[in-house]
């Protein structure tokens, strides 16, 4: 699967390109939409000039042809009015010749004089070593079957050389004393090739040159905004990763120069209001960590108090040692609070440390569900903690029992669930 991997590369990496950059899509889209534009374009000036060089050679080879086949017709009545008729095979020698004559040097145009009858003796002629089957058999059958003037678009063919595209034209012919026969011209299109050959390669260089312009001139373009908007997100990643001083350059006065400024002005704004924040932050640090510590004085010698008191407890009458034991209890509350506010001050300041170590959750169980018997008994429920003795000669239950942890933390979230489902 390593050389489908290979494969697949390329195009992913095609496509991520095309998610991340704008530049690129605008480049590539101006250059497919161009490409398409001058496609439709070039193929309708080509579709054009085609047709342009067609008719114009379509009228003159019909025109000639016209002329060429009255000329013969003429010879051929000339020679029967005389007082001995010529051979068939001096006929068509002197039609094909007078026919070749007008056609110039170097010659316009070929000329085949061919048999509409089946008689083996029926002489036929052509100019040039111009092969018959360059006249195609539907136009044959068109001009004998129809008895007019009829053309087509063929390959003319030679008997000495390759074969030209052109136009063979057709037209009936009576020769005296042999019969019914075809005349045909045939019009190389070697000229009018040339220049549709030379016209579209002036298209396709001309398309070519101008769709790369127009890909030069949007990629250039979209540069010019992109370029902005790429530097106005690098600072932006910059200042999100702490660095508050980064600005963006402003050049101009235009949208993106304003865009430039709002960005920099927003910027200053939310490092006014970090620094502010920091302040504050700094300031509540600071009150957290002075009460926790103004508190500790007052609340030992509370401590010895109320320990004195419940050392004699049974001295006192039963309200009396139950006030103390309440006192108790709700000074060791007052002090898990004030190790909760000397934990939260660690935080701020970045000096709280984990201590993992092996935490006996029965004993950590046991001792959270005492601490909340006072609570328990004021909202009227019993709280009590079963099977929690692992069996005898059970390591794995024992271990279980002991996992790693911090102690006080884990000891403060087990009271605060413990607490908050006594108050629900």
């Amino acid at each position: 699967m390593h050389w489908l991997d290979r494969i697949l590369a390329g195009p992913r990496w095609v496509l991520r390109g095309w998610r991340r950059s704008l530049l690129l899509r605008v480049t590539a889209t101006t250059l497919v939409l161009s490409a398409v534009v001058m496609m439709v374009l070039g193929f309708s000036l080509l579709s054009r000039v085609t047709n342009g060089l067609l008719s114009s050679k379509d009228r003159i080879a019909v025109g000639e042809a016209a002329a060429g086949l009255g000329e013969a017709q003429r010879l051929l009545d000339a020679a029967d009015t005389g007082l001995t008729t010529p051979s068939a095979s001096r006929l068509v020698d002197s039609v094909v010749s007078a026919l070749a004559a007008r056609a110039g040097s170097p010659g316009q145009f070929d000329v085949l004089l061919l048999s509409s009858s089946e008689a083996a003796d029926a002489p036929e002629r052509g100019t040039n070593l111009v092969a018959v089957s360059s006249v195609p058999v539907a136009l044959r059958a068109a001009v004998v079957s129809s008895q007019r003037q009829s053309w087509t678009y063929s390959e003319i063919r030679f008997l000495d050389g390759p074969g030209v595209p052109g136009l063979v034209v057709g037209a009936p012919l009576i020769v005296p004393t042999v019969g019914p026969y075809e005349l045909y011209y045939l019009f190389p299109l070697v000229q009018e090739q040339q220049t549709l050959d030379l016209v579209r390669g002036a298209v396709v260089a001309t398309g070519v040159l101008l769709v790369g312009l127009l890909a030069f001139v949007a990629w250039f373009v979209t540069r010019q905004v992109v370029a902005p908007v790429r530097a106005a997100a690098q600072t932006a990643s910059r200042f999100s990763e702490g660095f508050l001083s980064e600005r963006v350059r402003v050049k101009g006065e235009d949208d993106l120069a304003q865009l430039a400024a709002s960005f920099n002005d927003m910027a200053a704004s939310l490092q006014r209001q970090i620094k502010q924040l920091e302040g504050l932050s700094r300031v509540q640090q600071r009150f957290v960590s002075d009460v926790s510590h103004e508190l500790r004085t007052p609340l030992t010698t509370i401590r010895m108090a109320a320990d004195v008191m419940f050392e004699d407890r049974a001295s006192f009458d039963a309200p009396t040692a139950r006030a103390a034991e309440l006192l108790q209890a709700q000074l060791d509350r007052f002090e898990s609070l004030l190790v909760d506010l000397l934990e939260i001050s660690r935080f701020d300041a970045g000096a709280a440390v984990l201590e993992a170590d092996h935490v006996d959750v029965r004993e950590l169980a046991r001792r959270v569900i005492e601490r909340a018997q006072p609570l328990a008994h004021r909202v009227g429920i019993d709280i009590r903690l079963s099977d929690v003795d692992p069996v005898d000669g059970d390591a794995a239950v024992a271990d279980a029992a002991r996992p790693g942890a911090d102690d006080a933390r884990t000891d403060e979230d087990a009271r605060f669930l413990v607490n908050g489902d006594a108050r629900r």
